[in-house]
């Protein structure tokens, strides 16, 4: 994707499906993963818009408010990175391919790979977010309506993952040892956590819809 393309959320779904199968280095996994935890974003803002039950008190109204701006918040960050890692990555193999024609430096390169590391652990770290509100919306959401928060919450889980995936890959490009170690450090702890807190979500849903 090259600076001039249209926003790949501003295109129809059918054709960012397309353009993602095309032989093309991005959009990939990393925008996928963007998307991913955008769309848990989404729907666990429709969760909080049928929240709270009519009769709960306004300490939990209040609640599901701040709960409703902090995923809109986080929503907005991950649309804008879904463009930007398509950005970052189509320009690393820009460079990648000037690098080899010597027409670009390797520290041009290294540049180019750090944008390939640092957006998607953004992702990741941003998704890990939202989970973390879904959890926080759980024991206040509908009931109806409450199941839907656990599929926003595997969304996320999928996205933070998804991201790690692609720190990983990048990190290897990586020349600064220490700085990989930290980065790979930091991204697995919040898999573990996300982890956790994927189960604890799934208790937390099927309780609120059992009750």
């Amino acid at each position: 994707m090259s600076d001039e393309q249209t926003s790949l959320l501003a295109i129809s779904v059918d054709v960012f499906l397309d353009r993602l199968a095309e032989r093309t280095p991005a959009p990939g996994g990393g925008a996928l993963a963007g998307l991913a935890g955008a769309l848990s974003c989404a729907l666990a803002r429709m969760v909080a818009a049928y929240s709270p039950p009519k009769n709960a008190g306004q300490a939990d109204q209040a609640k599901v408010e701040d709960i409703a701006r902090r995923l809109a918040r986080a929503d907005k960050l991950l649309r804008t990175l879904v463009d930007e890692d398509a950005r970052a990555y189509d320009h690393y193999t820009r460079v990648a391919r000037a690098v080899r024609d010597s027409t670009a430096s390797k520290e041009d390169l290294e540049t180019a790979t750090a944008l390939t590391v640092a957006i998607p652990l953004k992702v990741c770290a941003t998704a890990a977010d939202a989970m973390a509100v879904c959890e926080e919306l759980a024991p206040v959401a509908g009931r109806r309506i409450v199941p839907d928060l656990e599929v926003a919450a595997i969304l996320a889980e999928a996205a933070v993952r998804c991201a790690a995936c692609m720190v990983r890959v990048s990190a290897a490009s990586v020349t600064d040892q220490e700085q990989v170690t930290d980065t790979l450090a930091s991204v697995g702890q919040i898999e573990a956590a996300a982890s956790e807190r994927m189960q604890r979500v799934r208790t937390a849903v099927q309780t609120r819809f059992q009750a």
